[in-house]
C-alpha cells in the first residue's frame, strides 16, 4: 500500500470516528438531559421507583417537569408513571399555573378512569385549584373519583365534629344532621348521645337538634340514616314524646318493615304517655289498615294497640275509683 493509500485510509478512519461521535452525541441529545451517567428517559424507564423518585427530585423541577409534561401527552403507561412521579415529589408552588397543572386538569376531565383518579389524587395532594364543574365531570365519569371526593369533603366536617369537646356548636350539629352525605349524618347521630352525658336531662342543643331531627325523619329516604335517628330518639321517654308526631307520620308511609318495627318501638305506651297516647292509638289503627304489612309487624302493632287500650281502660277505672273514694271521705 502506497503513502497515498495510507493517507486516504487514515482520513476515512478519522471521518468514521467523527461520525460515530456525532451519532452518539445526537442520540444523547435526543434522549434529553442526563444525570449520574443516564438520561432522564433511562431513569424514567427504571423499575426502581424509589431511586427514580430521588433522581427526578435531585434534577429539580426546572429540568424534570418539562420532560414529565411531554410524558403526560404520550402513551397510557407513560402518563400513569408521570402522574405518580408528579404526585410524589413536587410541591404546589412548582406545579401551579404551569403546563403540568393544565394537563392534570385535562386528564381529570377527559382521561380514562385510571388517569382521572390518579390526576385527581395529584390535584388534591398538591392543593391545586380546580373548579366545581371540573370535579363534577370526573365524579360522574369515575366512581373512584366520586368516592374520593366524598371523603375529601367529609373529613373536615367530621374533624370539626369530633373536636367539639369543650365548646359545642349547636347550629353546626343541626346542620350535620341533614348533611347531603349519609355518612356524615350517621356519624353525627352517633355523636349526639354524648351531649347528654353528665346532665340530669338531655337539654344541651335540644331546640336545634329537635328541629333538625324532625326535618330529617320527615324528609330522609335513607333507611340507615332513619334507623340511626330512631335509635337516638328511642333512648329516652322525653325524646319519644317529643318526636311522636313525626314518627307516626314515618310509620304510615315507610315501606321498610325494619323501620316500621322501630317506629312502633318509639311509639310504645311506656314512652308516649297521656295525652299523646290517643293520637298514637289512632295512627296505629290507620297503620293496621294497610294490606302490605308483614306478619311480625302486624302482630307487634296489634299487641301494642291492645296494650295501649288496656292501659287506657285501667287508667279510667283508676280515675273513677279515686273520684269515688274522694267523695266517700
Amino acid at each position: 500500500m502506497g503513502r497515498h493509500s495510507l493517507e486516504i485510509a487514515l482520513i476515512a478512519t478519522t471521518l468514521t470516528f467523527m461520525v460515530l461521535v456525532m451519532a452518539v452525541t445526537i442520540n444523547k441529545h435526543k434522549q434529553g438531559p442526563h444525570y449520574k451517567g443516564h438520561s432522564l428517559e433511562e431513569w424514567f424507564s427504571s423499575e426502581d421507583s424509589k431511586k427514580q423518585a430521588e433522581i427526578f427530585h435531585e434534577m429539580g423541577a426546572k429540568t424534570s417537569l418539562p420532560f414529565l409534561g411531554k410524558k403526560l401527552g404520550g402513551q397510557f403507561l407513560d402518563q400513569e408513571k408521570a402522574l405518580i412521579i408528579i404526585g410524589e415529589i413536587y410541591k404546589k408552588s412548582e406545579i401551579e399555573d404551569s403546563e403540568i397543572e393544565t394537563k392534570l386538569k385535562t386528564l381529570l376531565t377527559t382521561g380514562n378512569q385510571s388517569e382521572q383518579i390518579t390526576a385527581y389524587a395529584d390535584i388534591r395532594r398538591l392543593g391545586l385549584k380546580v373548579s366545581d364543574s371540573e370535579i363534577a365531570i370526573a365524579v360522574r365519569a369515575c366512581p373512584s373519583v366520586k368516592a374520593s371526593e366524598e371523603e375529601f369533603v367529609r373529613q373536615p366536617k367530621l374533624a370539626r365534629l369530633y373536636s367539639m369537646t369543650n365548646a359545642i356548636d349547636c347550629g353546626f350539629l343541626a346542620q350535620l344532621c341533614n348533611d347531603p352525605d349519609p355518612q356524615v349524618q350517621m356519624q353525627t347521630l352517633g355523636f349526639l348521645p354524648r351531649l347528654g352525658k353528665g346532665t340530669a336531662e338531655d337539654k344541651l342543643c335540644s331546640p336545634e337538634i329537635t328541629t333538625a331531627l324532625m326535618y330529617l325523619v320527615s324528609h330522609s329516604n335513607n333507611s340507615s340514616v332513619l334507623g340511626a335517628a330512631l335509635g337516638y330518639i328511642s333512648t329516652t321517654p322525653q325524646r319519644m314524646r317529643a318526636y311522636s308526631e313525626v314518627v307516626c307520620n314515618l310509620l304510615l308511609i315507610t315501606e321498610s318493615d325494619g323501620l316500621q318495627l322501630q317506629c312502633l318501638g318509639v311509639l310504645s305506651a311506656e314512652g308516649v304517655s297521656q295525652p299523646l297516647a290517643s293520637e298514637v292509638k289512632r295512627n296505629i289503627e290507620s297503620f293496621l289498615k294497610r294490606t302490605d304489612l308483614k306478619p311480625d309487624v302486624r302482630l307487634q302493632a296489634e299487641n301494642q294497640l291492645h296494650d295501649m287500650m288496656a292501659t287506657s281502660f285501667y287508667q279510667k277505672i283508676k280515675v273513677k275509683t279515686e273520684v269515688q273514694l274522694s267523695y266517700a271521705k
